[in-house]
């Protein structure tokens, strides 16, 4: 199963980690993890677009690896919104593979 937590500390860190495999499918042509993955590249990418226009406040710490991934960073007192909209639009990526593949995706902690 794949396990998702995302937290908001009350220095405004955001980060989603992400653990495990969905064991849907078989391994290399699992739908639901490369669901899972493609939703980890897109926040990790849209986050390095923001370090990039300088909209973080530090760098961001980023791992993708197979079942274990890790997105945290800050933002800046400008990007603030605009970073947790992009964390929240991912949850509910998340949320709806959960709805579909409640067997393989759980869903620990949520921003909201």
């Amino acid at each position: 199963m794949i396990k998702i937590k995302f937290s908001k500390d009350t220095k405004d860190n955001l980060s989603l980690v992400v653990k495990g495999h969905a064991d849907y499918g078989e391994h290399g042509q699992d739908p639901c993890c490369a669901a899972v993955t493609i939703l980890c590249y897109t926040l990790a990418n849209l986050v390095l677009s923001m370090e990039a226009g300088g909209g973080l406040a530090g760098r961001p710490m980023i791992k993708l690896e197979s079942g274990d991934a890790v997105i945290k960073c800050t933002p800046n007192s400008t990007s603030k919104t605009d970073l947790v909209k992009m964390y929240l639009f991912s949850e509910c990526g998340f949320k709806i593979l959960e709805e579909n593949y409640p067997d393989n995706v759980k869903i620990i902690k949520t921003l909201l």
